[in-house]
């Protein structure tokens, strides 16, 4: 039984023998007499050449009969290898360390040694120490996961240590540097359990990185150190209580801006100064955030249900929204957004989660007050918090009030 030539099987690859010599190269024949030496191409003896022609059978993977190799397009790496990144020497170091770091270990440029270090190499301990410790404080000072790789690997590179692979989640910091291909990797790690921004801290140690990485700068290992203990001994440029009432003139500045008069911002800013004090208790017995913010939260709604229940002629609402406004996480949203844009998806989800347990720990604190409110009688009015003021010198000056604020608290 016969099939036609288009519903055969084609032949398999394995039914062709290895040593079939390429299209026009002769078969070699061996002389008599002589012991046959034939070449890696040659047919065995007993195979049959396969036929040539345009109706026979060909392997998938042989090129078609109008392909040249000399004029085939490049492929998508080339034989000379993938082109190494190249930057301006007078480019910014977090981005030629972004640019390196998408980059595999093995296709990464050779780094520039920029810090002097002796004739037994880098202290690859003490370097990989002071990498983590730098990323320690960037990541609990509210900072991005990719400015905090980009920081960690610029430090690393700038004391000779090419092979380094930075990682940052949400509350984990980890470097490993392997010598060789063949020397086993050497692995640390650094876990951040409080956040807080603090710019000033922020720039400090942006500063110390640019120096490390500079070319113009030496800094060596001891000086890297006692720069960075004297950035963690530095305390916030104002006291608790400084902080405190900048918190409280933040609140008063945005009561005005939806509407308040003097009375408000004074219930406001009260509220909010009895609200950031309760929080710092609670902060240092050790319990988690979500019960800060709902403990702060508190105080300003207690304090608008209280104006409500003694009938005095203000609007309750502005009271409220204005000693909540210190509470929103706005620098962790934005940290978890620009994490997801950049990648860092793990990191990111877990930032945004825990916008949301802090945005549910203020709403359990403000519904716990107005539960308590409803119960004694007060009259709440939902509706006023929706109504628009225009006052543009009073709300110029409550917006300047409040930038000022968060210039402080920052």
């Amino acid at each position: 039984m016969t099939e036609d030539a288009d519903d055969r099987k084609p032949q398999s690859d394995e039914a062709r023998s290895a040593f079939t010599p390429p299209q026009g190269v002769p078969q070699s024949q061996a002389p008599e007499n002589e012991s046959q030496i034939t070449s890696e191409f040659a047919l065995p003896e007993g195979l049959a050449a396969p036929p040539a022609g345009e109706d026979a059978e060909r392997s998938a993977f042989t090129p078609p009969a109008t392909y040249d190799a000399r004029s085939a397009p490049p492929a998508f790496t080339p034989a000379q290898g993938i082109p190494m990144v190249r930057l301006a020497k007078n480019s910014p170091w977090q981005d030629r360390m972004r640019a390196m770091i998408r980059l595999p270990v093995a296709e990464r440029p050779a780094p520039d040694l920029t810090q002097k270090t002796d004739d037994s190499g880098p202290a690859v301990p003490r370097v990989l120490d002071l990498t983590l410790r730098i990323g320690e404080l960037l990541l609990a000072g509210g900072e991005g996961a990719e400015d905090v790789e980009a920081a960690m690997f610029a430090v690393s590179r700038s004391y000779g240590l090419d092979r380094c692979e930075p990682n940052v989640t949400f509350t984990l910091l980890s470097i490993s540097y392997q010598p060789s291909l063949v020397d086993d990797p050497l692995t640390a790690s650094r876990t951040v359990r409080r956040r807080g921004t603090d710019y000033t801290r922020l720039a400090a140690v942006f500063r110390l990185v640019d120096d490390i990485s500079s070319d113009d700068t030496e800094v060596s290992l001891e000086e890297a150190y006692r720069r960075l203990a004297e950035i963690r001994r530095n305390r916030h440029p104002f006291d608790t209580w400084a902080l405190t009432l900048a918190a409280g003139l933040l609140a008063g500045g945005a009561s005005m801006l939806v509407g308040g008069g003097l009375v408000v911002f004074v219930a406001a800013a009260l509220g909010a100064i009895l609200g950031d004090r309760m929080a710092w208790v609670f902060a240092g017995r050790g319990l988690p955030e979500f019960y800060q913010f709902a403990v702060a939260a508190m105080p300003p709604a207690a304090i608008g249900i209280a104006l409500q229940l003694t009938h005095v002629e203000v609007r309750a609402s502005a009271v409220i929204t204005g000693g909540l406004f210190a509470l929103l996480p706005g620098r962790a949203l934005v940290a978890g957004v620009q994490d997801g844009l950049t990648g860092y998806y793990i990191t990111a989800a877990a930032r945004l989660l825990e916008v949301m347990y802090l945005f549910v720990g203020i709403v359990v604190g403000v519904l716990v007050m107005l539960y308590v409110g409803v119960q004694l009688g007060a009259q709440l009015q939902p509706r006023e918090a929706l109504l628009s003021v225009e006052r543009p010198p009073v709300q110029i000056i409550a917006a300047m009030a409040l930038t000022l604020a968060f210039a402080v608290l920052l």
